[in-house]
């Protein structure tokens, strides 16, 4: 289950005419159609964002959509003013889920007043949805070095290695034993029956890992470490402890109050085991080597129980398996999410999604029909809108000299405006010939401005051409024929939900976005191009994130002995308790959204 993801941030200027292209939007629902995305006529459409900009304002509106309901709003407050979350992280990507945490700070910034945050003018800065980011766990060494790169104030406090160093020597072994007598599905050629054999063979091999573990799990005594290797302090360090462990810290005697706003709940956010059950994977499904970390991550969780999981994986996902381990302590809600065209973006990535609610704190209250009919817009841009950046911009430049220096190639000033397919591989030249083939043939008229937007790392057959971003960035080839060039680092970024752009600001403030640009160090050349291709491609998109943690927070109601110990130990301060330097304090400037 190597689900390491990183993102980086860099700058740029706004391109005015961005997804204004009316002509385009006529064209749009059509591509919707060819996407089967299901539409239910007696729904209220809602329609999505129509250039970049407004996609960004996504934290804006997804508040919005909550607070129009007493219900949901009251629910929110609850989560909000009771609670200091900490959050912690397991291959879901480096500064996803800080930065959906940030943004929808923001959001509830911008309706601080419904949501009872503001008790006047003159003092309107109250700590809005306090969270610690305590301790992260990827086991790939770059993501590692990358995660350890960014400013100190945006690190979890911990960064974990591999998710079985959490467990006790003896199980350990005994795992390491079972894995042993796994067949290798390696150099079996076209031998499709031995194949399916091994397969079922590491499928059964696997399943009884997970019996085992749940089987020791049960047994007196913890399976689960005190300590791991930290390799952010070269040490080991305490792991997230049991839930019952700090709640005695909480109510410990001598606890300063004032240093406890409210009760403290935890928030897991993981990216499950997604290669082995994607379409443009080895399909080894249950046999892949991700089950091992996936078994021991439910067992982990079991263990520490925080109050809420969000979970990410491919949407063929076998959602038994989360209910085997977990059903008996959580609420689980599963969500078969279309991707970023739910919110209007016009790119389509199935994933499954599972909210998860310790029974012993909060009831659920919501379900995944309702999420979707909160969040639901359509689609009203082409895929074109998220090549940002004008043609002359530094950066496209900089990205077209790079390729020429690949290829032996002087660029000149022709080549600026016509050399981006003189400077592609044969590969990619052919098969961008190909997609220009296909759109003549369909496209008798010529039009040159019609949105075409191809994936130059697959072939034609394989990657459809369309007015929709590709889903599958990990290559990083994504090609406009209405641009002419390959999407930057920057907007490949941007379609994941990353704020790059100072266009883009929306409802953050310019002094977060600077922040932003900053948090993750500029590429390293001894870091590979397709490095960056990779995380940017496994990232996971940070709107939907953000959307997948307001919609659990504010769809839970509390069970009354929580919420009482949750409101006797509340000291809430409208004064600002975050440092200076910390990235809320920035976007507090913005809760006008005047601009």
């Amino acid at each position: 289950m190597k689900r390491g993801t990183s993102a980086i941030f860099t700058g740029g200027e706004a391109d005015a005419d961005d997804g204004d292209n009316s002509a385009t939007a006529a064209r749009v629902p059509k591509a919707v159609k060819q996407h089967s995305i299901v539409e239910d006529s007696d729904e209220k459409t809602i329609l999505g964002p129509s250039c970049l900009r407004e996609a960004f304002k996504w934290p804006v509106d997804m508040v919005s959509s909550i607070v129009e309901n007493d219900d949901r709003r009251k629910r929110l407050t609850d989560s909000i003013l009771h609670c200091k979350w900490t959050m912690t992280s397991s291959y879901s990507g480096l500064c996803t889920e800080e930065c959906a945490f940030r943004a929808i700070q923001a959001g509830l910034r911008a309706h601080a007043e419904q949501l009872g945050l503001r008790e006047n003018d003159d003092n309107d800065k109250a700590e809005v949805l306090a969270m610690e980011f305590e301790s992260a766990c990827d086991a790939d060494g770059f993501c590692q070095a990358l995660a350890l790169a960014v400013p100190a104030a945006r690190q979890p406090q911990h960064f974990f290695h591999q998710l079985d160093d959490c467990l006790v020597d003896e199980v350990q072994q005994r795992l390491n034993e079972m894995e042993t007598s796994l067949p290798s599905l390696k150099n079996l050629g076209q031998a499709k029956q031995v194949r399916a054999t091994r397969l079922q063979q590491r499928i059964e091999i696997y399943d009884n890992m997970g019996q085992y573990l749940l089987q020791k799990c049960a047994e007196p005594g913890s399976i689960i470490r005190t300590e791991c290797f930290c390799v952010k302090h070269l040490q080991n360090c305490k792991l997230s402890t049991a839930r019952a462990e700090a709640e005695a810290a909480q109510t410990s005697t001598g606890a300063d109050a004032a240093s406890t706003p409210g009760r403290r709940h935890s928030l897991e956010v993981a990216g499950l085991t997604c290669v082995a059950f994607s379409s443009y994977g080895k399909h080894e499904g249950l046999g892949h080597e991700s089950m091992r970390p996936f078994y021991t991550w439910c067992i982990l969780m079991r263990s520490r129980e925080p109050s809420l999981l969000i979970m990410e994986s491919a949407s063929a996902f076998p959602k038994d398996k989360v209910r085997m381990f977990l059903e008996d302590k959580y609420h689980l809600e599963f969500v078969d999410h279309p991707g970023p065209c739910l919110h209007g973006w016009p790119i389509r990535r199935p994933r499954m999604y599972c909210l998860a609610f310790l029974r012993s704190q909060v009831t659920f209250v919501g379900s995944a029909a309702e999420y979707t009919a909160l969040f639901k817009r359509t689609v009203e841009m082409d895929g074109d809108a998220l090549f940002c950046l004008p043609q002359d911009h530094a950066q496209v430049v900089q990205e077209l000299q790079l390729l020429c220096r690949k290829r032996g190639f002087q660029m000149t000033d022709e080549m600026k405006q016509e050399g981006w397919q003189e400077v592609y591989t044969a590969n990619q030249q052919n098969v961008l010939r190909q997609h220009r083939a296909a759109m003549e043939k369909k496209h008798s008229d010529g039009d040159a401005s019609r949105a075409y937007i191809v994936d130059l790392d697959q072939n034609v057959g394989f990657a459809q051409a369309g007015p929709w971003w590709p889903c599958i960035i990990r290559h990083g080839t994504i090609h406009s024929l209405q641009k002419g060039r390959h999407a930057c680092l920057s907007e490949l970024f941007a379609a994941q939900g990353f704020p790059t752009e100072p266009h883009l600001e929306a409802c953050y403030s310019p002094a977060f976005l600077d922040k932003v640009k900053a948090s993750v160090a500029q590429p390293d050349p001894r870091w590979s191009r397709s490095a960056w291709h990779k995380m940017i491609g496994n990232a996971m998109f940070v709107p939907t994130l953000g959307s997948m943690i307001l919609y659990a927070l504010s769809s839970i109601e509390w069970q009354p002995a929580t919420l009482l110990k949750m409101r006797s130990s509340l000291t809430f301060s409208f004064e600002d308790s975050q440092p200076q330097d910390d990235l809320t304090e920035e976007m507090e400037a913005d809760a006008g959204l005047g601009d």
